[in-house]
């Protein structure tokens, strides 16, 4: 068969197949159905992105409006306030404050002059959102939680008393008087502490003891045994006093002073605050902070703080691992281990500070704020 033959035959196979398949498709047409292919192959790729990651974040143990307590992203910052300051929560304005830290509640305590019942603003740390304000009446003064409990003292030049609030409910649950007395409040004399199974107030009537069950009151110490009263601390199984240049180890069980001294290194300070935290308690004074070994008895370590520390009154505050101590419009966080100040923390205005809850908190009682700041 010649070359021009099997070309002719070759020729008449392919038309034959091209008929049975029908018309060839316009070109316009294949350019679509290939797009469509590969948005419908995209689509689901997305699609099964966005199914996992839904899947992921149900998965974890907080929300969109959640976050981890205490994380950056959580907490992403105050416009214009230092860069630790991770948060601000409105609480209302004030003239007068007081803050405590639990696990699960940070409580703030507002008192307006032009309002005469001051206002227990409970705040919650997983979240930083007010989720109660309980009226407790004129005069409060102090706030402090532990064990389940919180309470408020309040405190009139005449007579003061206890207000029990409870949590679970977010009311006042009882008062408790802690009677009268003629004697005006000493220099940084109102303090409140829940420890060792008892509520401790030290106040112009010197330092008391209360039942929470039966509310019976025990007076420790009068006001005028060594000095100005000036903080209240439990560590060490004991609970500790100031009084004057006097440190108090007090039992918690009964109350009795089992031990009291000046010790050396108090000598260059005039105490104004006492707190426990990272092992030890800190006694706050005059720009100067010291080190007091609960174990040994004994300061251990005394170390200028800066300007404002001890000018004000109890504005140290400490946990298991935080101790800071709070100036003139600053916040001076230390470092227990080297026994120095390892930063400074710019603050809007002076108020109360605690510690707790996974973090350090601090009334910026001026604009009307709880700010939260990163330790």
């Amino acid at each position: 068969m010649s070359i021009d033959a099997r070309g002719r035959r070759a020729a008449q196979t392919l038309r034959r197949a091209a008929e049975r398949r029908g018309p060839a498709p316009d070109l316009g047409a294949l350019h679509g159905r290939a797009r469509r292919r590969a948005v419908g192959r995209t689509g689901l790729v997305v699609l099964a992105v966005v199914v996992a990651v839904a899947v992921a974040w149900r998965g974890l143990p907080f929300g969109p409006d959640r976050a981890p307590a205490g994380s950056k992203a959580g907490w992403p910052g105050v416009a214009g306030l230092d860069r630790r300051v991770r948060d601000a929560v409105p609480t209302g304005m004030a003239s007068e404050t007081d803050v405590a830290a639990a696990a699960d509640a940070v409580w703030v305590l507002n008192r307006s002059q032009s309002s005469p019942d001051a206002m227990l603003v409970r705040v919650d740390p997983a979240t930083d959102r007010v989720v109660a304000r309980i009226a407790v009446g004129p005069a409060a003064v102090r706030v402090a939680a532990g064990h389940g409990e919180v309470w408020v003292l309040r405190s009139s030049p005449s007579s003061s008393d206890l207000v029990q609030v409870d949590p679970a409910t977010n009311r006042v649950a009882r008062t408790v008087p802690l009677g009268t007395s003629t004697r005006p409040a000493r220099a940084f004399g109102e303090h409140l502490l829940v420890a060792g199974g008892a509520v401790w107030v030290m106040n112009q009537q010197g330092i008391l003891r209360v039942e929470p069950g039966s509310g019976r009151v025990e007076t420790v110490m009068g006001p005028d045994r060594y000095g100005p009263l000036s903080g209240l601390a439990a560590a060490g199984g004991s609970v500790w006093a100031v009084a004057g240049m006097v440190v108090q180890q007090i039992r918690p069980e009964d109350g009795t002073i089992g031990w009291e001294d000046a010790p050396e290194g108090l000598g260059a300070m005039i105490p104004s605050g006492l707190t426990a935290g990272a092992g030890a308690l800190w006694v706050v004074g005059t720009g100067f902070l010291a080190r007091f070994d609960p174990g040994t008895r004994r300061v251990v370590a005394t170390f200028r703080v800066g300007h404002g520390v001890g000018t004000y009154a109890d504005l140290v505050a400490g946990d298991a691992r935080t101790v800071v101590a709070r100036g003139d419009k600053v916040l001076y966080l230390i470092d227990p281990a080297a026994n120095r100040v390892r930063a400074e923390v710019a603050l809007p205005s002076t108020g109360a500070v605690a510690v707790g809850a996974g973090a350090i908190w601090v009334t910026d009682q001026a604009n009307g704020r709880l700010l939260r700041v990163e330790g």
